[in-house]
């Protein structure tokens, strides 16, 4: 493939969306860049969430420059705006309540899960196989002294208050909530990352001709799923993290309503 010529070149309106997106995405980076150290207050859950927006920036970084390059690449879009989707569900869910001793309980809640299915079943596997297990082994170790640390200081907070929870699926965080519709674009999405039927009959599968040859069936209007996640993602999970670090909001409302109209200006 020839990935100077796009097969499927960028509209004017997502190309639109996809640049406003951009700039609230470096506005954000901004305001995170201004963020000292302390202001983190010694926390394990705002650390985190730091960390985790990271993410969710690079990968909206990704869809942008997907959407920019050629819309046939709805299908690795997708995918990684469903992940970037549910990094932003786990930091409003660990974030939400204003109790910041509840915020690092349910951040033991997110090193448990993921322990028990990182850590664990990858040293086990590894060892299985005869392979050298020992960075994975000193990497669980750290995290595990960390969990101490912390359940250690809320029992001294308030002993017995502060009690494991285990951690919720995504739907049930969406619910707690109060967002449990917003776990549609959720079931969307999914299909594409994995590998799911309806992810390619719905690319594919409709285009078939009698000859037997198959073309694809993308169509810009549906880069609005991707754009939207992504912007929701970067919008509700980061005006959270800097509200909880103290800091105001990185774009304005006018700002944001732009983008939203941009985005549901794609056909």
């Amino acid at each position: 493939m020839d990935y100077r010529k796009a097969i499927m070149p960028p509209t004017v309106e997502i190309r639109n969306a996809s640049r406003l997106l951009f700039y609230m995405l470096v506005a954000h980076v901004d305001a995170c860049n201004c963020i000292p150290s302390i202001d983190f207050g010694g926390l394990e859950a705002n650390k985190e969430c730091f960390l985790q927006m990271e993410l969710i920036t690079r990968n909206i970084e990704g869809v942008l420059m997907m959407a920019e390059q050629d819309l046939i690449l709805l299908s690795p879009a997708m995918s990684v705006a469903r992940a970037t989707y549910e990094i932003a569900i786990r930091i409003l869910w660990m974030l939400h309540p204003n109790d910041p001793f509840e915020r690092e309980n349910r951040w033991l809640s997110h090193v448990a899960d993921w322990d028990s299915k990182y850590y664990k079943k990858s040293i086990n596997f590894y060892q299985k196989m005869g392979a050298d297990a020992s960075e994975l082994t000193a990497q669980q170790e750290s995290l595990r002294r960390m969990s101490d640390t912390v359940r250690y200081a809320l029992g001294q907070v308030k002993p017995g208050k502060y009690k494991p929870i285990p951690l919720p699926n995504l739907r049930e965080m969406l619910k707690s909530m109060g967002e449990e519709r917003k776990y549609l674009l959720y079931q969307i999405t999914s299909q594409y990352a994995h590998g799911g039927g309806a992810a390619a009959a719905a690319l594919y599968r409709e285009e078939l001709k009698p000859d037997g040859k198959i073309s694809d069936g993308t169509r810009s209007l549906e880069w609005h799923f991707p754009m939207k996640m992504c912007w929701y993602s970067l919008y509700a999970a980061g005006n959270r993290f800097l509200e909880v670090v103290g800091k105001g909001p990185f774009i304005t409302d006018e700002d944001a309503k732009k983008v939203i109209e941009a985005i549901n200006g794609i056909v």
